[in-house]
């Protein structure tokens, strides 16, 4: 059971009808003890006597010890008029103080009955009287002259275990009817509350079920739904503009690479080949990024091995004006494997551009393909620190000692091969510099 969060509204509800319904009870106490109270103007003797004298005897003997207790005794200080009588069933007799003169002609036939309880009031005179069970057998008491109670604390005092059991069942029902009704009617919000948590930035177009969802909070939900689009909206005007800012750098950095590969061999030529190929792939990269996030691309059947080939042909001059040297090893059969052709050569193009950015100058890349659709680019550079590894697909992370990059290449590396249900991972090569292992699902019907 999902536990009640502190300032729960289902607590606050709940201890909000408790106190609603103790102000109630009273309410309903007091209009029901009004006139209860008018026809009873005068204080009467207090009942508890009789429990006070019955505790303070000993029965035992040929009569009773009579020991009172700390209360009786005050009221006895209290009341000089205070007596009593008291008879059990074998005839014995105790007594204390003297009683009204008017009452000498009844006592003795009252107290010689059994089952007696009796409040009687004549002329000023005021007695009680009942007949209680002992360990001695029946006693009957009659009383006077003692502590009276008012009206108002009488009625107190027997509306109390009436009132205090009815406060305490209907607290006890509240407490626990009230969550479990409010709880029902809170599935709706908890629903909500899944679906929001849900929300991320790679789920665009996601909203929260309003279906329902009380009154009350239909507001609430519409708002955040309209929240929602607003930033969904401005998310995808941003994107929009870089790839559209992309797109258009692409013919001017072209021009400029063709201009360069004109000019005389030599180290500038070289510099500025490298510097406009990095420009280059950033541009791409960003358009990719662009197609990956809205989903442009949908996977078709391709030759993993060809795609991969091409790919090496089209970075084959930057690895050549980089001193690096390229290999490449794939099965003689094609392995076919679920993919855009153009976002699988951007996989290969910028892990194999990271691997000359990083490697250096003479570095050798090696490039495999399997007949599984693993796709492996190693080289024999510095490597990438241990502690490096988990985060070189976080975006825009620079690895320690990296001189170049914005670090969205293997982030955007990652993303795709994710799109398309791959899976990668970098690991330390055998000759010591960095490797990366790419898994493709193969198609149907190679797979089988």
């Amino acid at each position: 059971m999902r536990q009640l969060a502190r300032g729960s509204i289902q607590v606050r509800l709940a201890w909000r009808l408790i106190l609603l319904q103790v102000a109630a009870l009273t309410i309903f106490a007091v209009i029901v003890g009004l006139p209860w109270l008018e026809n009873r103007t005068e204080p009467r003797l207090d009942e508890k006597v009789i429990d006070q004298i019955l505790e303070a005897f000993d029965n035992g003997g040929e009569g009773f010890g009579f020991d009172p207790g700390p209360k009786l005794r005050r009221m006895m200080e209290d009341h000089p008029q205070f007596w009593f009588q008291a008879r059990r069933a074998d005839g014995v007799v105790a007594s204390h103080g003297t009683p009204p003169a008017g009452l000498a002609d009844i006592l003795p036939r009252l107290i010689a009955g059994q089952g007696l309880d009796i409040r009687w009031t004549h002329d000023g005179l005021e007695m009680i009287g009942e007949s209680r069970r002992s360990p001695a057998g029946p006693i009957t008491i009659l009383t006077g002259g003692g502590g009276e109670i008012s009206p108002f604390h009488e009625f107190l005092v027997d509306a109390k275990s009436y009132y205090l059991s009815l406060v305490g069942l209907l607290g006890l029902l509240t407490a626990i009817v009230i969550p479990v009704l409010l709880r029902r009617e809170f599935r709706p919000i908890s629903r909500v509350e899944h679906e929001a948590a849900r929300i991320d930035i790679d789920r665009p177009g996601t909203r929260l079920d309003i279906s329902g969802v009380p009154g009350e909070l239909t507001g609430l939900v519409g708002a955040m739904n309209a929240a929602l689009s607003r930033l969904d909206e401005g998310i995808d005007k941003r994107k929009r503009f870089l790839a559209t800012a992309a797109h258009e750098l692409r013919t001017p950095i072209a021009i400029l690479m063709l201009r360069i590969e004109t000019m005389p061999a030599g180290e500038e030529r070289t510099r500025l080949l490298l510097d406009v190929s990095r420009l280059a792939l950033l541009a791409n990269q960003l358009l990719d990024w662009y197609r990956v996030e809205s989903d442009a691309r949908a996977a078709q059947p391709v030759d993993l091995p060809a795609v991969v080939a091409e790919a090496l042909a089209d970075i084959a001059p930057i690895a050549i004006a980089a001193d690096c040297f390229l290999s490449l090893s794939t099965p003689d059969a094609p392995v076919r494997i679920l993919a855009d052709p153009q976002a699988l050569t951007r996989v290969v193009i910028n892990l194999v551009q990271n691997a000359i950015a990083h490697g250096g100058q003479g570095t050798s890349i090696s490039v495999e393909v399997d007949d599984r659709g693993t796709l492996r680019i190693g080289d024999d550079g510095p490597g990438i620190a241990a502690a490096d590894q988990p985060h070189v697909f976080d975006p825009f992370f620079r690895a320690t000692g990296a001189g170049t990059g914005a670090g969205l290449g293997l982030n955007l590396v990652r993303d795709i091969v994710l799109h398309y249900g791959g899976k990668v991972r970098v690991a330390t090569a055998p000759q010591g510099g960095a490797l990366f292992i790419v898994q493709f699902p193969l198609t149907s019907d190679q797979a089988g």
